[in-house]
């Protein structure tokens, strides 16, 4: 038989898969202490999740900026539209321009990004958010981790020239992430109606708030910026923690104001058997296995999966090659002994024949003389 060309050292190397296997172990190292910050980041996130999370907090800020301050700092017309909003052009406004620039400014992101424990601090401190959301210095914070942690996972160079330029790119994209999302809410007529709806709910649980009246629930526009010390400033009786898919899931505030009326018997055994902590456990428990199943499925479209698959193939039809032709052996050498043994087993059963024959005539010839 032929001998096969043996591989080169490079093709060894690029089917080895344990550099494959310890950017897995990176990816999900880094996923579970985002986690620990951000619970809506999935088990197993990509670069470009977390910075999608990043451009995302930065616009439910500058959101939350605006209800607070933008709003102020324009005129809007009365029983706008879409072309009253077009006639008054309020993007030109010497005013707005001025709050669009000191939004802007405030959102930085960081190249000495902080820790997952100071990130987490922030998420935690009462002064991060109010009922509107988070504050701008707080999303600076958080979009400053989310970004490192991105270039972490992309193997950014740890260096701080190569982290100064990551940063500031993702601090641009960031920007421009957030003009846009101004200027949507003076020209788009639902994007403000929403603001001017979200102040006015504020401002009536506030005052509902201070003379002990019913507390309003949490704003339904509410962005991810709801969890955490924005969910506990706005004091609702739940508060949004959306998946990072964009399906939404309520989960109960402890010591927030009573619904008025009790959970049936029904509802309650309802809730007794479908906890909030079982139905994470068992999403997370189906992101894991989505996240095998993408890592081995991309594992095998690359190079190195591709040698990898050959290397199997070939080492398995070798085993194969070599059992068939031991089997072959083996079947020649119990054919030819089972062969001998049946002539030793005809010469044997021949004799005790021709014994038997010649004890059933002297048997005869005795019993003969006898007679």
């Amino acid at each position: 038989m032929a001998r096969r060309p043996a591989l080169s050292p490079a093709a060894v190397r690029a089917a080895d898969p344990r550099p494959v296997l310890r950017r897995a172990a990176v990816s999900l190292q880094i996923g579970a202490e985002v986690r620990t910050v951000l619970p809506q980041v999935p088990r197993r996130p990509s670069p470009e999740d977390l910075l999608f999370l990043a451009r995302v907090l930065a616009q439910d800020a500058v959101r939350a900026e605006f209800v607070r301050e933008g709003l102020d700092a324009i005129a809007v017309p009365e029983g706008f539209s879409r072309a009253d909003l077009a006639t008054a052009d309020l993007l030109a406004d010497r005013d707005y321009l001025a709050f669009m620039d000191r939004t802007l400014a405030v959102l930085d992101v960081r190249a000495d990004a902080p820790s997952a424990r100071e990130a987490r601090a922030v998420t935690l401190s009462p002064s991060s958010a109010d009922a509107h959301g988070f504050t701008l210095e707080a999303t600076s914070t958080l979009a400053s981790y989310l970004v490192d942690a991105a270039a972490r996972l992309q193997g950014v160079p740890d260096r701080p020239a190569d982290r100064e330029i990551f940063a500031e790119t993702q601090q641009r994209l960031l920007r421009d992430g957030a003009r846009e999302t101004l200027s949507a809410l003076v020209t788009a007529p639902q994007e403000l109606r929403w603001a001017m709806a979200s102040r006015r709910r504020i401002a009536e649980g506030a005052a509902d708030a201070a003379t002990g009246g019913p507390a309003q629930a949490v704003d339904d526009g509410a962005g991810i910026g709801t969890t955490g010390a924005a969910g506990a400033a706005a004091g609702g009786e739940s508060i949004r923690i959306p998946r990072f898919s964009g399906a939404e899931q309520t989960r109960p505030r402890q010591g927030g104001a009573a619904s008025g009326t009790g959970p049936s018997g029904r509802e309650r055994k309802e809730r007794e058997r479908w906890r909030p902590s079982d139905v994470r456990r068992v999403l997370d428990l189906a992101d894991s296995a989505r996240g095998v199943a993408d890592s081995a499925k991309g594992f095998l479209e690359t190079e190195q999966g591709r040698v990898a698959l050959d290397l199997l193939k070939k080492g398995s039809a070798a085993v194969a090659e070599r059992a068939a032709r031991t089997s072959g052996t083996s079947s020649a050498t119990s054919t030819g002994s089972g062969t001998g043994t049946s002539s030793s087993t005809g010469d044997s059963t021949g004799s005790g024949t021709g014994s038997t024959s010649s004890g059933a005539g002297a048997d005869s010839t005795g019993s003969t003389g006898g007679s």
